[in-house]
């Protein structure tokens, strides 16, 4: 009985039993840290609103780039589309992704219903958005209660244009449905269409960049 239960045996095993849990616990920590910095690193990416310099001085340029900067930083339009639920991103095309939103889900027939589209650039290079005037160039994607899809096609009217977009950088519109689509009351799903010029082969050719889909609601007075 003495040799089967010694000192030296049970030190033994206590020991290999700590090296297991300092083990689990060292790995679990590495863990925790790793998710918080990744967590941290994705938090604080952020997409700018595309910049310009319309006439003004280099001061009074810098001053309102880093204003912009700043209120980009807390709007949630500008975070990563995985913490941008209410954006309702679309995949990943040719370098860009596509949002459209609304402060509401809810609109009253013949009244105003404001959306926003963003069109962001996630690469690492310098990208191209065109601009038609055959309307072309973007289209609302509107689909009823009945699955019946229609297509409400968009002109810019300023002939054939490229628009630059830096990398981590975004370009926002804002339109009203009802004045593109004139909606009737019934439940609806919209999602929206921008040409773009992507690479295909190593060569740029124009494709076609889709956002999520916005669920509303039209609704009579």
């Amino acid at each position: 009985m003495d040799k089967l239960h010694s000192p030296s045996v049970d030190v033994a095993s206590t020991l290999t039993h700590m090296k297991i849990y300092i083990q689990i616990y060292l790995g679990a920590l590495f863990f925790l840290v790793f998710v918080a910095r990744v967590y941290s690193e994705n938090t604080n990416e952020v997409y700018l609103p595309q910049a310009s310099n319309p006439g003004f001085s280099d001061v009074a340029y810098l001053k309102s780039k880093n204003l912009i900067e700043e209120a980009a930083i807390k709007a949630g339009e500008c975070r990563p589309a995985e913490l941008d639920p209410e954006g309702h991103w679309g995949t990943v095309t040719a370098g860009f992704q596509l949002s459209l939103s609304s402060h509401t889900n809810v609109f009253v027939v013949s009244n105003a219903m404001p959306v926003t589209v963003i069109l962001r650039n996630i690469s690492t290079n310098t990208l191209l958005r065109l601009s038609m005037t055959d309307n072309q160039e973007m289209h609302f994607i509107v689909e009823g209660e009945t699955g019946h899809v229609h297509e409400y096609f968009m002109d810019s009217g300023a002939g054939i244009e490229f628009t630059t977009i830096p990398p981590k950088r975004q370009v926002k519109h804002e339109y009203d449905l009802n004045y593109q689509c004139r909606l009737s009351a019934g439940s609806y799903k919209i999602s929206v269409k921008q040409l773009v010029i992507g690479k295909k082969m190593g060569k740029d050719c124009p494709t076609n960049v889709i956002s999520g889909n916005l669920q509303i609601k039209v609704v009579l007075r």
